[in-house]
C-alpha cells in the first residue's frame, strides 16, 4: 500500500478550527518527502541540514494535530496512524498505528481499515491474520480497491481465511475493475 493511500484523502467535511492542522502536518509531509528524495539524488550534506530542519517542521505539525485528536474525527485518526506507521513527525510506532488506524476503523473509515489490517497481518506484531481479514473485506464492502487487492492476497496464501484461489481470483479481478486502484 502506498503511503498516500494510508494518510492523503477526505472522508467527510471536517470543521475548519482543526482543518488547517491537518492541511499543515501533509503540506510539511510532503516537503519533507521530497528532500529525501533529493538526498539520494543531490549534495548530501546541504539536504541532511534541509531534512533536518523540515523534519522539525514536521514534528511540530504531528504536535498540532496530535492536540485535535480529542475532536473525534476519523480522518485525523487515521491520519495520525499513519504517522506512527510510517514514523513521519513521530518515532515510528506500530502498536499506536494500529490504535489510531482502529478508532478511524469503527468510525468507518475503510483507508483507516486497511491500514488496521496490514498493522494486524505483521508477524512482528503478533499478527492477528483473521481479524486482519475481517478488516480487508469490511473495507471491500465499503468500495476500497486496497481492502479488495489485500483479500484477494489472503485468499490466495490462506492468511487470515481459507485458501480459495477461485475466490481470490474473483476478488483479484475485482480489484482490477475498480476505479479506485
Amino acid at each position: 500500500m502506498k503511503h498516500e493511500d494510508l494518510i492523503v484523502g477526505r472522508t467527510r467535511k471536517m470543521p475548519s478550527s482543526y482543518l488547517k492542522f491537518l492541511q499543515d502536518y501533509r503540506a510539511e509531509l510532503e516537503r519533507f518527502l521530497a528532500i529525501s528524495v533529493d538526498f539520494k539524488e543531490q549534495d548530501k550534506e546541504k539536504c541532511a541540514d534541509a531534512a533536518k530542519a523540515q523534519k522539525l517542521k514536521l514534528e511540530s505539525c504531528f504536535l498540532r494535530l496530535l492536540e485535535v485528536a480529542h475532536e473525534e474525527d476519523p480522518e485525523v485518526w487515521r491520519e495520525l496512524g499513519g504517522a506512527y506507521f510510517y514514523g513521519y513527525g513521530v518515532d515510528k510506532n506500530l502498536q499506536q498505528a494500529a490504535s489510531w488506524y482502529q478508532l478511524a476503523a469503527k468510525a468507518g473509515d475503510a483507508k483507516a481499515m486497511v491500514g488496521l489490517a496490514i498493522c494486524l497481518n505483521r508477524h512482528d506484531q503478533g499478527g492477528n491474520l483473521n481479524e486482519a481479514a475481517n478488516w480487508y473485506r469490511k473495507a471491500a464492502e465499503l468500495g476500497n480497491a486496497d481492502g479488495l487487492k489485500y483479500l484477494a492476497l489472503a485468499y490466495n496464501s490462506g492468511r487470515g481465511v481459507p485458501m480459495d484461489k477461485n475466490e481470490a481470483s474473483r476478488l483479484m479481478l475485482d480489484w482490477y475493475n475498480s476505479a479506485d486502484r
